[in-house]
């Protein structure tokens, strides 16, 4: 059993005393039982490949690297996707798509994208899911709102728990902004509240502009790839796993086709036309390129309590 591994026990004793929030995601999903089912289901998608393919996707699921870890999860739950419609190959010969899939007599060939959050994001997640742990440690009764925060070298200090304590308990209406030796920075409000025994914690991040522009660069770039097949009569399909929550397929279809405007009657306020400002990849100027995509599969991840796994949404 892949989990069972010498490679699986390595990885869990080397972060046996650290908490989640500060492991890889490889780490999580191997010694928690909230993925217990999932471990499961990857290990029989794992049996269903060839002996290359699999020990390629064991070596990248149980990387430090998270993006290398999510990447290649996708991967394997999209060839899971993808073998409940019909037959499928996960592809271990260079220079092809990552799969094959059969419709009816028809070969499609599918190459997979995980457009992911950058290094930056992925430390402020988990330095928020850090304080958030750390937070409830705190033994009063009170709602804080963390309104912004720098992360520093090092995870918040031993004495972070001690101080918000000490500040509830004397100035417990007045802001408070902590910052450490490793140059963590956290402002904090506090307001009473007799709901719960322990601090209960918010964030909101603040406004965030969603677009399409970071997508088009990787769809670019999956576009371009394999000549050959693209230009021949085998469908070609890339699947993109979104793993911010905000992004969907509106994203992807801004990416391809450019912005859509909207032409209103000033008169009647109704609109009486739309289309495309052409700015998206398919275009270059009003000329159309990347004709040799079939389609875009758009996939998110969301946890399926029936299941007790997680699973792809699109």
């Amino acid at each position: 059993m892949v989990f069972d591994s010498s490679q699986a026990k390595m990885l869990l004793e080397a972060y046996s005393s650290v908490p989640d929030f500060l492991v890889p995601y490889s780490v999580v999903l191997s010694r928690s039982e909230e993925y217990a089912e999932e471990r499961n289901y990857l290990e029989k998608c794992l049996e269903k490949v060839s002996i290359i393919k699999k020990q390629e996707w064991i070596s990248r699921l149980f990387s430090k690297d998270d993006r290398q870890h999510i990447s290649v999860w996708f991967e394997i739950m999209l060839f899971g996707w993808l073998s409940k419609i019909s037959y499928a190959e996960a592809i271990d010969k260079d220079g092809y798509p990552d799969f094959s899939l059969m419709n009816d007599d028809q070969e499609i060939m599918i190459e997979a994208r995980a457009i992911l959050f950058d290094e930056k994001h992925r430390n402020e997640d988990r330095f928020v899911g850090g304080l958030f742990s750390l937070l409830k440690k705190v033994k009063r009764q009170f709602m804080i709102e963390v309104h912004r925060f720098t992360v520093g070298s090092a995870f918040l200090s031993e004495n972070f728990v001690s101080e918000v304590t000490d500040r509830l308990d004397n100035y417990p209406n007045q802001f408070f902004e902590y910052q450490d030796k490793y140059d963590n920075k956290v402002m904090l409000s506090a307001k009473y509240s007799s709901e719960f025994p322990h601090v209960v914690a918010t964030y909101s991040p603040g406004a965030v502009a969603i677009t399409g522009l970071p997508l088009k660069r990787p769809l670019k770039e999956k576009a371009a790839k394999y000549k050959p097949i693209r230009h021949s009569s085998t469908p070609y399909v890339i699947a993109v796993f979104l793993e911010n929550f905000l992004l969907g397929a509106e994203e992807i279809v801004e990416a391809w086709f450019g912005r859509t405007k909207y032409i209103i009657d000033v008169n009647t306020s109704k609109i009486v036309d739309q289309k495309s400002d052409l700015s998206g990849i398919h275009f270059l100027g009003k000329e159309v390129v990347h004709k040799t995509v079939s389609g875009t599969l758009v996939f998110k991840a969301n946890f399926n309590s029936e299941l007790g796994r997680r699973e792809l949404i699109g």
